[in-house]
């Protein structure tokens, strides 16, 4: 009998295979696989509770890796980054997804039919510190000078057009540099060989209230010394 989890799966696996197709509308196809990915990923951490560990909270986030790649300026993969935390730990689920390879949260893509999910945990008692962190955005800064550059370098031809190309790249150039990427990196001891669980997009009300579950969990003087260093 087919569990829940390979239900779902199998749906996003059909789903990929029509708009392969074409045979639905790509709208329909994005609404639709994003529900999917999130209830698949919800499965998957259902499936791992004890019989009376409850969730607290959980963020999710995608985040689009833009490559200058064929069409300029697409984007050619996303990255599902979703934490959960409950009484007793956190988990976190991670894939990657584009056109035609939905993520399905195997640990082992190449091998899906060892049927292992990537679900990781970290317990509060492991966290050592929260972390804030930022970055310029330097593929975005990147790409609006190479825009300006062009349209300056091809300003004969372009004429009128050179001038919207400026504005473009320089709004794109100062957003990169000006809004840098934030996130919360959760430091644990001892250090493990595995990524650091980060929280993205931590001024969503979702990551904040990840953030203050994770303060209620550990000691008052780390308390104290995530307060004053990334205040909410």
């Amino acid at each position: 009998m087919k569990t829940n989890i390979e239900t779902l799966r199998e749906e996003i696996c059909d789903l990929s295979e029509k708009i392969s197709k074409g045979e639905i509308l790509q709208s329909y196809y994005d609404n639709r696989i994003e529900k999917l990915s999130f209830a698949l990923s919800n499965a998957i951490v259902q499936s791992r509770l004890a019989p009376d560990e409850k969730i607290l909270c959980e963020h999710h986030v995608i985040r689009a890796h833009t490559k200058l790649a064929g069409k300029v300026l697409k984007e050619s993969e996303q990255e599902i980054v979703s934490i959960w935390a409950t009484e007793d730990r956190l988990f976190r689920l991670k894939a990657f997804q584009s056109q035609g390879k939905p993520a399905l949260f195997y640990s082992d893509p190449l091998h899906p039919e060892r049927r292992d999910d990537c679900l990781e945990e970290l317990r509060y008692v492991q966290i050592s510190n929260l972390q804030s962190c930022w970055e310029f955005r330097k593929s975005e800064l990147l790409t609006g000078l190479l825009i300006i550059l062009f349209a300056l370098a091809f300003h004969r031809w372009l004429q009128v057009t050179s001038i919207v190309l400026v504005l473009f790249g320089l709004g794109g150039a100062l957003h990169g540099a000006f809004f840098p990427t934030r996130w919360v990196e959760i430091s644990v001891n001892p250090p493990r060989d595995e990524e650091p669980f980060f929280i993205y997009t931590p001024r969503r009300r979702s990551a904040k209230k990840l953030i203050r579950a994770i303060r209620t969990k550990i000691s008052p003087w780390l308390k104290v010394k995530i307060y004053d260093s990334y205040p909410l």
